[in-house]
């Protein structure tokens, strides 16, 4: 009887390990070490109107917090803009939430994500996160000249890391405002990135060995100057106190693309480094799509591209309107489908490359990349040109995108929305 006792409690024991074991190893993209903070605007909230408490999902404990009303940010619930998911908002007057000792050491590198959307530049220093006692030490955001990103920190003196306002920050859309910066005492790079997009200039100052982030941390202004407030609304928050590697960078890029409907510049990764969507010099355009990856923390269920002319959207269910945790869940583990277009009208057709049987279809294409073996899906495009009576819409796809030959029909409708449609695995192409 003891030793049955004992062997129940020894797996019992094991069980409990290894289930804490999958909770810590999830991280934005799968890249979870030297994680220092992780903010995602779905989870963790404490407050509607008046946010008081934000929750670290790092498993540090570093959550950010703010007890003056005056001061607290409020929260968006999710919506379309954001990709379907929450966001907090900040109203350009000295909005903020802290904490402390986020940055183990003050020599640290640091690689930093922000996923924020800005109305407009509400002073001449807007700033999105910022640590030290006077959140200077660095400050991360843009100016107000041209509206650069911009970067401050220093030893002795407050210096400042100007980018180039040919990569400006952009307004009224979402954003993956990422960098990182090095801190040795003769030269510290540090660099800015857009969606992915590298700045042109690297700026480098000397004398900048150390900072104080294992000062004050704060998302938003600080509270201390009028100049750096941030007018717009922030979803999520990731830090790094080291510098990651090129294919790191992309895991999280990915994580945080997909997520919010956000088109890259480099080739999409799941959370083991995988490609699974390229970049192929066409199809570059409006990538999105759905995925569920345990590992690298990702669920989507419903998505569109900010930027697709088209407003199409995909959904695990045939609504296209509700939060993302709200869809069914349809996806299993390591389940990525992700498209993108050639950037062709959604609103001309034409009548070449089309198989017989059909009269015109529109020019745009799409190519799509399903990654093992998502099933049967739903999509709804916002503009198609209006049916003629006696037509209806077809949606083709075919293996190497000639519709001339080979093409066959996924679904008829004569309306803009098409229910359970599977595409093959791998790569296709589809068309209306």
């Amino acid at each position: 009887m003891l030793y049955f006792h004992r062997s129940l409690y020894i797996l019992l024991t094991l069980f409990l390990l290894l289930c804490s074991l999958q909770t810590v190893n999830a991280a934005p993209g799968g890249v979870g070490g030297n994680l220092r903070i992780w903010l995602d605007a779905d989870k963790g909230i404490t407050g509607t109107t008046a946010i008081t408490q934000w929750n670290d999902q790092s498993g540090n404990g570093k959550h950010v917090t703010q007890n003056t009303a005056a001061n607290q940010p409020s929260l968006n619930t999710a919506s379309s803009t954001m990709n379907f998911h929450q966001s907090i908002e900040l109203d350009g007057d000295r909005d903020y939430l802290q904490t402390s000792g986020v940055m183990p050491n003050d020599s640290d590198d640091m690689t930093f994500f922000i996923v924020t959307a800005a109305d407009q530049s509400s002073g001449e220093w807007n700033q999105l996160i910022g640590m030290g006692s006077s959140f200077d030490y660095p400050h991360i955001g843009f100016n107000d000249n041209a509206n650069e990103p911009f970067y401050s920190n220093g030893n002795f003196l407050l210096n400042y890391f100007y980018f180039s306002d040919n990569e400006p920050m952009r307004f009224h859309e979402p954003l993956i405002f990422s960098g990182s910066m090095e801190f040795n005492f003769f030269s510290s790079p540090a660099y800015n990135y857009l969606n992915g997009r590298v700045n042109s200039s690297v700026p480098s100052i000397s004398l900048n060995s150390s900072h104080e982030g294992d000062d004050n941390f704060a998302v938003g202004s600080g509270g201390d100057d009028n100049n750096e407030d941030l007018d717009g609304r922030i979803t999520e928050v990731i830090l790094y106190n080291k510098i990651l590697n090129t294919t790191e960078r992309h895991q999280v890029d990915s994580y945080l693309a997909i997520k919010y409907g956000l088109t890259l510049t480099n080739n999409y990764l799941n959370s083991i480094a995988a490609t699974i969507y390229t970049l192929d010099g066409t199809y570059n355009n409006g990538v999105f799509g759905l995925g569920k990856d345990t590992a690298g923390s990702l669920d989507q269920r419903i998505s569109r591209s900010f930027n697709d002319a088209s407003g199409l959207i995909l959904s695990t269910d045939t609504n296209f309107t509700l939060a993302n945790t709200s869809h069914a869940d349809t996806l299993s583990d390591g389940d990525y489908l992700l498209t993108g277009h050639d950037n062709g009208s959604v609103i001309s057709t034409q009548t070449s490359d089309l198989g017989t049987g059909f009269d015109k279809r529109i020019i745009r294409e799409w190519k799509v990349q399903n990654t093992n073996s998502v099933g049967a899906i739903n999509l709804q495009f916002g503009t198609l040109p209006t049916l003629a009576t006696g037509e209806s819409y077809a949606l083709i796809g075919d293996n190497d995108g000639n519709f001339s030959t080979g093409s066959t029909v996924l679904k008829y409708s004569n309306n803009t929305s098409f229910s359970d449609v599977t595409f093959p695995v791998g790569t296709s192409y589809f068309t209306i």
